[in-house]
């Protein structure tokens, strides 16, 4: 991501993926640290009411495959250096318990964002929207305060791949369905919503077709996979405490098995070896996907297992009693609407 060509920013949307690319590798904009609540008005006038509800039924069809994916690019924004300080100052991962309550309110807003209505500014998609869009600000702001980097746009534009890329990318490896027209869709969704949270349409990764927004997630994973060879080592400490903390919403989860599966995604090798739990848990994951792909047996193998993921992240917003066990029960406890957002 260093060597890209350096050339100037217009307002209009670079015509090429690769002038795209280079476009929001050099800009050096912060995101706005003055926390604004946006609602139905803000929605862009390109918004597709039909593709933007397509996109989220593609969520609940895929609801296993993509919880998997966003895990995959949640830990690859760790190998983001300018994100990983951001993360690393606010200290809200510095343990397994902080690390668990943040990303589960993560996934939690963004499932929200999957199921509710965008046309409603009173529903939850937009209280998600605006919680995550004042975490931001407040988080950019402080930094700033304390005489560190803000949050920089092109860090924005990097998290939305992470929520993006994986699931155009790696379709395959991941138990997708994958019609071009869902696929479509979901570039829609994401497009929307990266609007809605204050990335410039000049920057937005997902562009107005999926083909070319595949074309610039696989430049981008190519330049990760890069990283991945020699990372920082703020990477491997942010990677290992959150995997640590999201076993107490699944107490099958497994760091050495998501180790090996990351690293297979980006095409390297995980050289540690197995145990014997390890090496059961790798067959039974791998597994599970391969099933969707079997003829009669993959839709309702999917059906099951979308099922049982909703089923988890129930239990884990509602009645989490592994993370009570854990870590305690107040010490655990989240606040998913701060007051300034609702």
């Amino acid at each position: 991501m260093k060597n890209l060509t350096e050339k100037n920013i217009d307002n209009e949307q670079p015509q090429t993926v690769e002038g795209h690319l280079d476009a929001i590798m050099i800009d050096e904009s912060f995101i706005d640290s003055n926390y604004k609540k946006v609602t139905v008005d803000d929605l862009p006038d390109w918004y597709d009411e039909e593709l933007f509800k397509r996109g989220q039924l593609y969520y609940n069809r895929n609801v296993l495959s993509i919880h998997i994916a966003y895990l995959i690019g949640l830990i690859a924004v760790f190998l983001i250096p300018t994100i990983a300080k951001i993360l690393t100052f606010t200290k809200q991962t510095s343990t397994p318990c902080l690390a668990y309550k943040r990303y589960l309110q993560t996934m939690i807003h963004v499932i929200k964002l999957h199921e509710h209505d965008i046309k409603n500014s009173h529903s939850k998609f937009y209280k998600s929207l605006n919680t995550i869009r004042w975490k931001h600000s407040t988080s950019s702001k402080r930094s700033q305060e304390n005489k560190h980097n803000g949050i920089l746009q092109k860090d924005m534009v990097l998290t939305q791949f992470a929520f993006v890329g994986y699931v155009l990318l790696k379709s395959e490896k991941l138990g997708f369905t994958n019609e071009t027209a869902d696929r479509q869709a979901f570039n829609h969704f994401w497009r929307v919503v990266g609007h809605l949270l204050g990335i410039p349409d000049r920057l937005n990764i997902c562009r107005k077709n999926e083909f070319e927004t595949t074309l610039l997630c696989q430049k981008i994973i190519t330049e990760i996979s890069n990283i991945l060879k020699d990372p920082a080592v703020e990477f491997h400490a942010l990677t290992k405490t959150a995997l640590q903390g999201l076993r107490a919403i699944d107490p099958t989860f497994d760091t050495d098995v998501f180790y090996k599966i990351f690293y297979e995604i980006h095409k390297s090798e995980y050289k540690k070896e197995f145990n014997l739990y390890s090496n059961i848990i790798y067959v039974y994951r791998k597994s599970v996907i391969a099933s969707f792909r079997i003829p009669i047996v993959g839709p309702f193998s999917r059906i099951f297992w979308n099922k049982y993921v909703k089923i988890v992240n129930w239990i884990a917003e509602n009645l989490p009693l592994i993370a009570w066990i854990k870590f305690g029960k107040t010490q655990s406890k989240i606040y998913l609407y701060p007051h300034s957002t609702i």
